[in-house]
C-alpha cells in the first residue's frame, strides 16, 4: 500500500500544526479512551505510560515526517514489529486503538477534526499497521 501525497500533506499538516502539549495530551487521552473501553489489555502495557506517551508521541512525529521515503522507515518499522508482537498486539486491538485515536483526536483538536482529517487519518493509520504487522518477527 502507497499513500497519496494528498493523504500525507493533510495528516502531516494536523500532526505539525498541533503542538507538544497537544500531542502529548492526545496520547494520553489516546491511552486512557482504549484501556478505559478494552481493560483486558491493561496487562499490555504495563510500562510507565509517561515513556508510553513519549515513545508513541516521538515515533509517529518520526513516522509522519518521513512518509514519503517508506525505504528509510524500514528500521522504525521493524522495530515497532518487534515491541508490538512482544506486547502480543493483534490486528484487532490495532482495529480498536483506532476507533479510539480518531475520538481522541476530535477532542484535542476542540472538536474540529472534520470528514476529510478522519478520512486521511483512517488510511493513514490503515498504512501504519500494515507496515508494523508486516514487521512481526518470525517465530
Amino acid at each position: 500500500m502507497r499513500l497519496e501525497q494528498k493523504t500525507i500533506d493533510h495528516v502531516r499538516n494536523y500532526w505539525n500544526g498541533l503542538n507538544l502539549r497537544n500531542k502529548h495530551d492526545y496520547m494520553v487521552l489516546l491511552y486512557r479512551i482504549f484501556l478505559n473501553r478494552y481493560p483486558q489489555y491493561k496487562k499490555s502495557f504495563h510500562h510507565d505510560m509517561e515513556v508510553v506517551r513519549n515513545n508513541m508521541t516521538m515515533s509517529l512525529g518520526y513516522l509522519i515526517n518521513n512518509l514519503e521515503q517508506p525505504n528509510k522507515l524500514d528500521m522504525e518499522f521493524g522495530r515497532l514489529g518487534k515491541i508490538h508482537k512482544q506486547l502480543a498486539v493483534t490486528p484487532e486491538m490495532f482495529d480498536q486503538m483506532l476507533q479510539c485515536q480518531l475520538e481522541a483526536q476530535q477532542h484535542v483538536s476542540g472538536d474540529r477534526l472534520t470528514d476529510e482529517d478522519q478520512k486521511h487519518w483512517k488510511v493513514l493509520q490503515k498504512y501504519l499497521v500494515e507496515r508494523i504487522l508486516s514487521a512481526y518477527p518470525e517465530d
